[in-house]
């Protein structure tokens, strides 16, 4: 009953295996998973069709059996997920190895500054104001190839005031593992 417990089901101990949702016997799988306390683990899309609360339950449990020691391996599609959990990746593609190492290694190669605006702008123009390369990166993304600094938010904030252009949201810092997936594979948005 424990491992119920611990993969947040409690309220589902008596239900038969059909008439759990699809996130539901994702945790069930996870706890079968966790019955014989191995030392490693294989985890393929233990998230996908997990509700919100369901997949906190999830990467809580990656947590801890990392931190006893447990060799976790997650197999995912979703990139940003496996960042919230994982500490080392592996990247392929087209089933070929493109790179591994430490999250940290793998995504503090670029830095950048990144916002999100109308998809028509200049992109040469904002370069120009940016005094760094400007890439549109598709729907209205853009990104300042440069160190992120409150002097480059302010230039570009001041630019977009001036052309009366919106700025719907704004990132700064690495590259995330997504980033990092498409630089190594030349891969585009």
């Amino acid at each position: 009953m424990d491992l119920v417990e611990r993969v947040g089901l409690t309220a589902r101990a008596t239900s038969t295996w059909r008439r759990l949702s699809g996130g539901e016997q994702q945790r069930v799988s996870l706890a079968l998973a966790l019955a014989a306390d191995p030392e490693v683990v294989f985890l393929d899309e233990p998230t996908s069709g997990v509700d919100i609360d369901g997949r906190d339950t999830i990467r809580d449990i990656i947590a801890s059996l990392s931190a006893r020691g447990t060799t976790v391996v997650l197999a995912s599609h979703d990139m940003a997920e496996a960042e919230k959990v994982a500490s080392h990746a592996v990247l392929f593609q087209e089933g070929r190895v493109v790179a591994q190492g430490a999250l940290v290694d793998l995504t503090a190669v670029k830095k950048r500054l990144r916002f999100t605006s109308l998809p028509t702008i200049n992109t040469t123009e904002l370069a120009g104001a940016a005094g760094s390369p400007a890439h549109h990166m598709g729907e209205g993304v853009y990104e300042i190839a440069a160190e992120s600094s409150s002097r480059l938010v302010g230039r570009v904030t001041q630019w977009l005031a001036e052309q009366e252009l919106p700025l719907i949201s704004i990132d700064m810092g690495v590259e995330t593992l997504e980033d990092a997936y498409r630089r190594l594979t030349g891969g585009h948005r």
